[in-house]
């Protein structure tokens, strides 16, 4: 089992490197997809000897924080148009304030039931305190999959995850893209630092997060974000 993960990390460094040497011991490649101007998490990848990627696309063509969009482009850039890797080939995608246990890479590939190709992989998400979050879907915290998994795409070329205004929707149609019976919540605790669902449209953006919620209301959901 071979695991490639990638996390996208905007003025998030000081929640980043509370988990960045977990991740990266436990994957075989890791890739920090930032912004150029975040210098913060640019020390702190070439402290770790981590790779990082850097692009604007957040913030284009309107969006606030298009998520989605940089990891298309970080995937795109490192792997090229071809399938991400082999026949033992897995990739995660993990949010930056996400804390895996320190054994995290050693209970995947312990559990009872082995990991097969045609799943999609989430964990359960805590709070620092140990109190569960009242998660409804496998959510883009922690997504893992198989990289030649047919639900990616008949050919699975990029651009893999379809683009939002900000990030909080991509995740969501991904995870559509296999059928319930093959979404699998494994039984690994994962913790989440600080408030959940505050940052859709980049950390602090306050006022960007009430006319969010506003337009979700007048347009009935979030499908309009779509770029």
């Amino acid at each position: 089992m071979k695991i490639s993960a990638l996390t996208v990390c905007v003025n998030y460094a000081d929640l980043l490197s509370r988990s960045l040497d977990r991740w990266k011991a436990g994957t075989e490649d890791l890739l920090v997809v930032t912004h150029p101007d975040d210098a913060a998490t640019i020390a702190l990848c070439t402290e770790h000897d981590v790779g990082f990627h850097a692009t604007r696309v957040f913030h284009e063509r309107g969006a606030t924080f298009n998520k989605a969009g940089a990891i298309n482009e970080a995937l795109a850039h490192a792997y090229g148009p071809c399938s991400l890797g082999s026949a033992d080939s897995w990739f995660l995608l993990f949010d930056a304030d996400i804390i895996p246990p320190a054994d995290w890479r050693r209970r995947l590939e312990s559990f009872a039931q082995p990991l097969a190709p045609g799943n999609l992989y989430g964990a359960v998400r805590v709070t620092e305190s140990g109190r569960r979050f009242g998660d409804t879907e496998l959510a883009g915290f922690f997504q893992l999959f198989h990289c030649q998994d047919w639900h990616i795409g008949d050919d699975r070329r990029h651009p893999i995850l379809d683009e939002f205004s900000n990030c909080s929707a991509y995740d969501s149609l991904f995870m559509r893209r296999w059928p319930r019976e093959r979404r699998i919540i494994l039984p690994m605790l994962v913790t989440h630092l600080g408030e959940a669902g505050v940052n859709w449209c980049g950390r602090g953006n306050d006022k960007g997060m009430q006319e969010l919620r506003q337009q979700r209301i007048e347009h009935g959901g979030f499908m309009h974000e779509r770029l």
